[in-house]
């Protein structure tokens, strides 16, 4: 069976019933909805070079300093929203600029609770995108 996941209060305050609805597919999907560890992206210019990425990713963990970097792909995201809604529409940068900022506060937000509740950092407890764990 599959768990329903929420979004906070976005579903109320949002007008705009296609960013609701590719933000609940993105959510409740158990393969788009779960981040992925990535060992090999270590700056911005790293993600230029992988040929896919998951839609939420996680990566530059610094064990040390007890921080990492958690990015949405902007082209999954564009992608998704095309089963909505077509590109000339001229909300559609709009909207996929507010897909991609609910994801990464909601995504960032529950990345850091999960890190803190469990003692671990992401890469202990997510799968990484070279299929280890």
């Amino acid at each position: 069976m599959k768990r329903k996941k929420g979004f906070g209060n976005y579903s109320k305050d949002s007008k705009d019933p296609i960013v609701t609805q590719v933000l609940s597919l993105a959510i409740n999907d158990d393969i788009l909805g779960k981040p992925i560890y990535v060992h090999d992206i270590k700056s911005e210019a790293d993600t230029e070079k992988c040929s896919s990425l998951p839609l939420i990713y996680i990566w530059n963990e610094d064990r040390a300093c007890g921080t990492f970097s958690l990015s949405i792909n902007g082209s999954l995201v564009t992608d998704l929203l095309e089963l909505f809604c077509h590109k000339s529409d001229p909300n559609f940068i709009a909207s996929s600029n507010e897909i991609i900022k609910v994801l990464s506060i909601m995504s960032q937000n529950s990345a850091i609770k999960t890190c803190q509740k469990v003692g671990c950092m992401p890469s202990d407890m997510l799968s990484s995108s070279m299929g280890e764990k």
